[in-house]
């Protein structure tokens, strides 16, 4: 018996080691507080976003309603984002407050391409901050994300915690 604990203890030290461990690698972060303005300056300071603070110390930042229809806000990433498939992660503090249809864009030295819209999930808790995915594959590298309001209304946008990239 000892001599079969031993085999079946060899064997499953072996498959773990041989087998291949898949963890997602944050590649850069960028704080909402810290989101940009098209003019240049920070988007706080152009009054374009408004913070607040929330349980735990966290400050989140949102896109103000009276933003116009295609206004917008910059996310700039100090360092290029490879080309490929990459998670543009959003992290979203969720409240009551009915928001507009943001979409998110990749800057690239192309121009500007729509990745994909700004969508909180119906059953996402209130009062929780949440995670919200969005698969990127740019065949070209670029450095940053344009959130860009959808639609004519006086809706803000989501409150957003972080926007970060990740590369699976």
């Amino acid at each position: 018996m000892k001599i079969a604990n031993s085999i079946i203890a060899v064997i499953i030290s072996t498959a773990a080691l041989l087998t291949p461990l898949h963890a997602d690698t944050v590649f850069q972060t960028v704080r909402g507080e810290n989101a940009s303005a098209p003019s240049g300056g920070t988007a706080a300071d152009k009054k374009l976003t408004e913070t607040k603070d929330i349980e735990g110390g966290t400050k989140v930042a949102r896109v103000l309603g009276s933003t116009s229809q295609w206004g917008y806000i910059s996310f700039w990433f100090g360092q290029m984002v490879p080309a490929g498939k990459v998670v543009i992660r959003f992290n979203v503090y969720v409240d009551d407050t009915p928001t507009a249809e943001y979409g998110v864009y990749a800057h690239l030295k192309s121009g500007q391409t729509l990745l994909n819209k700004l969508t909180i999930p119906a059953d996402a808790k209130k009062g929780s901050i949440i995670s919200v995915d969005l698969p990127v594959d740019q065949p070209a590298e670029w450095n940053g994300i344009l959130l860009k309001k959808m639609e004519n209304s006086d809706k803000p946008s989501p409150w957003i915690d972080s926007v970060s990239v990740v590369v699976p």
